[in-house]
Parts: structure tokens; sequence; C-alpha cells
């Protein structure tokens, strides 16, 4: 079997500057937006690590290796205003559909039912929306919907340090993808990502910035990938169409369950040494996990959640019903439906827990789409089929990131359904937190 070299006899050469330029960039000195602007290090926009304004960067920089050299010379040379966009590489002016976000990064306060580890009654929470705006809905971001098929343009512009946003589960290209390890960070000036929707099915967004950190703090939002069929995208919560296998099937209401838990430490004492807390820098690359002051109170391998939430509403353990505690009655979280309507379940694990949620035997939903894919849909998942929540029990497992689409026929004897969600620490599998969501079925 071949192996690479560098796996068995290469180590890290720290006395070559082009290499150790892929090493830093990889982790401690991601390139931003800004410093793609100046690819010859000439304006003296973001020098590279241990360079300074005018000497030439090593070829293994971003700077020179993300963009061809027309792209260099002919489209970025003339632009010497740092807080201008990055332009994007071979695009399509003329996209289907178009999307502006910013962050609220640093200025989201979300009120919480009981005090934090450190006794306040609010939580510093990030996120994305469409202005930017902290008094406008931002957690979780606003829903980017789009057809099937179509070309679509996401316009980041960051009101709060650089960021990026990862359209996950979507395929485009290297210098669309938004994760900050492998390409760059959006800076002042913004950048137009490019790609094509996805196949039909429930996707989402999310800042790939010092991720573990980022996503925590509440950056993301869903993605709809709708059928390409008249009327699509459809309203969120609302009524619209779906593929089941290679058919299409009508639902009357769509309800969101983005499962989410918070550990308050990581909103108060970690966040407030900063948006890159837990990474190291030029020099001192490695920061270990305790011994040294300014990472000894980081420990992002420890998460202790004390708040358990679903689709941004705190479950509270004062709020009861039907025997139960931690009862969400929200209704953007617990849906009302008439005898007889089907319901699309949209189901989003963002939590850093394991969850298990539990139908109750009088409800029981088929599962047709898992991570974007639709069960049985060919030509790629024509192997698979859907399959009803009582043939494994009711109980369906989500790790993080992992998405389920269910549909419900609610032709059931009218009442309140009780769903519970059961999260679990993400090493020992202890049982941290139940919570219900009473689903309602009237006549």
């Amino acid at each position: 079997m071949p192996v690479i070299p560098r796996d068995i006899d290469h180590p890290l050469n720290e006395a070559s500057y082009d290499e150790m330029i892929r090493f830093w960039q990889h982790g401690v000195a991601q390139p931003t937006s800004v410093a793609l602007l100046d690819p010859n290090n000439t304006k003296g926009f973001e020098p590279p690590p241990n360079l300074a304004a005018g000497q030439p960067p090593s070829p293994n920089d971003r700077r020179l290796t993300m963009l061809s050299a027309n792209f260099r010379n002919n489209v970025l040379a003339p632009i010497l205003d740092p807080a201008a966009p990055l332009p994007t590489p071979d695009s399509i002016p003329t996209p289907a559909r178009t999307f502006e976000l910013s962050n609220v990064a640093g200025g989201g306060v979300l009120p919480v039912p009981y005090p934090t580890k450190g006794g306040a009654n609010t939580l510093e929470v990030w996120g994305f929306n469409a202005s930017g705006g902290a008094g406008e809905t931002w957690f979780p971001g606003t829903t980017i919907r789009v057809r099937e098929g179509e070309l679509v343009h996401s316009f980041l512009g960051p009101k709060f340090g650089s960021h990026t946003i990862h359209h996950h589960g979507v395929e485009p290209t290297p210098m669309n993808d938004g994760v900050g390890h492998a390409t760059f960070l959006v800076g002042e000036g913004g950048y137009t990502y490019q790609w094509i929707a996805p196949e039909a099915g429930t996707y989402f967004y999310h800042c790939h910035k010092n991720t573990v950190l980022h996503f925590e703090m509440g950056m993301y939002g869903l993605l709809i990938s709708d059928p390409d069929v008249p009327g699509a995208p459809f309203i969120d919560g609302g009524s619209g169409m779906v593929y089941r296998r290679d058919s299409l099937r009508s639902y009357q209401r769509e309800v969101f369950w983005v499962i989410d838990d918070f550990d308050s430490r990581w909103h108060e004492d970690v966040i407030g040494m900063g948006h890159s807390v837990g990474i190291g820098t030029v020099g001192n690359e490695f920061l270990p996990i305790g011994g040294v002051p300014e990472n000894s109170t980081v420990q992002l391998h420890r998460f202790d959640p004390d708040y358990f939430l679903v689709s941004g509403v705190i479950a509270d353990p004062q709020s009861q019903a039907g025997g139960r505690q931690n009862v969400i009655t929200n209704p953007s979280v617990s849906p009302t439906a008439q005898r007889g309507e089907t319901l699309l379940f949209r189901v989003l694990n963002a939590s850093y827990t394991s969850v298990t949620i539990n139908f109750p035997a009088h409800l029981n939903p088929e599962v047709i789409a898992m991570d974007g894919r639709t069960l049985g849909r060919a030509p790629f998942v024509q192997y698979s089929n859907p399959f009803s929540m009582s043939s494994i029990g009711g109980r369906m497992t989500l790790s993080t990131a992992q998405r389920w689409d269910l549909l419900l026929n609610t032709n059931v004897p009218a009442g309140t359904y009780f769903v519970d969600i059961e999260y679990r620490h993400w090493v020992t599998q202890e049982l941290l937190r139940t919570i219900s969501i009473p689903v309602i079925i009237v006549s």
C-alpha cells in the first residue's frame, strides 16, 4: 500500500518558511479575504506571518495558490481599498437566488429562564441574519431556502470580526466552501459564495472559523432545498411538497426542530478571551489543555451543558404538563394540526450531545430522508427505503450535525401527544436532561 512520505519520515521542518506557511495558514494564521486582495503583499493590507509589507510571499502562500495569475493580476491588483469585497472567481452574474447575511457576534443577548453558571439572567449568543442587527431575530440564523438545482449567491458581510459561511452538505468549489482552515476567512469587505442548490432536502449552514466555539455560540441556521416545482421555495412552517422516494408528496404544515444545548461557561468565561480563543499563534502554535495561564481556563474539550433548547427556545424546568417537566409549549416548536393533515418534521441535532427522540405509539411518522438525501430516490440513494418510526421502536438517535426528515399523517384520535427528547453526554452517555414537546391534534 502506498504511503505519504510525511506520515513516516518527514516531520515538520520549522526551518523552512515555504513549509511553515502551509502549517500556519491551516491553523493559527488563516488568511482573510483582505489578505487575498493583496496577493503580492505590496499594498500592506495583511502581511503574511513573519513578513513585512513588500516582501514577496512564499509560493505556498494561499494568496498565490488559491487564485490564478490572471485573476490576481487583472482583477485583484487594481483594488486599493482593504474594505472592498473580495471578488468571486468565475462569478456568474445572474444567479436565480441571492442572500445577504451578516453576523451579530458580540451583540446578541438571549434571556434565560434560570441563572447561568456566572449568575446572570442573559446569555451572549451570536448568529446570522439579513441585517446583522441584534434587535432582529438572529438565532437560529435566517433560513436559507432555495430550489433544487438553481444557482445561488450568498453574501457574507461580517460586522464583528472575520467569519465564514460553510453550506453544510453542499458541494461547491473550494473557494466557495467556507472552511477557514482550508481556504480563507471573510473579513471587512465581505465575500459572495457561489454554489448550486443541492438535492432537495434539509441542510444547514454555519461559521467554520474556530468552528467548535463559533458553532456553540449560535452561528448557524437551516438551509432548505425544496423540489424544483411551482411555488418553491416554500414558506417556512407552511405547506409545500417533498420527495418520498421518486414521488412528490404534499404536506400541510412544516415543523423545524433544531436541537441544541449551551454550556454557559463557554458563553461567559471562554468567549471573554476572544473569537479565536483556544487557537495558538505563530511561534506558539500548540496550547496545552491546562497549565499555561493564557489557556488553562479555556478547555474546549470540557463541555457541560446547563441549557437545553429547540429552535432557539430554552426548556424551563418549571414548565410542566402531562406529568413532565421541561415542556416547550412555544408554538414555533410545539405544532397544532388539524386531524388528517400531514406534517413534515425537519430535525437537526445542533447540540454537542447525543440526542434521542421518542415518539409515542400513536404517532408513527415515516423517515423519508437523512442528511439531505431522500431515501429510495434514484440514482444515488435508490438502495435505501423510507421506514416507519415504529420499526425502530419509536426512538431515533442523532449525533451532532445529523438531520432526519419525517412525514407524519395525523389521522389519529384528537389529543395532545408528547414527544420526549433525551440529551446524553457526548462521552459518558449520561442522561443530562429530558425535554418534552406537545404535538396537538385537533378535530
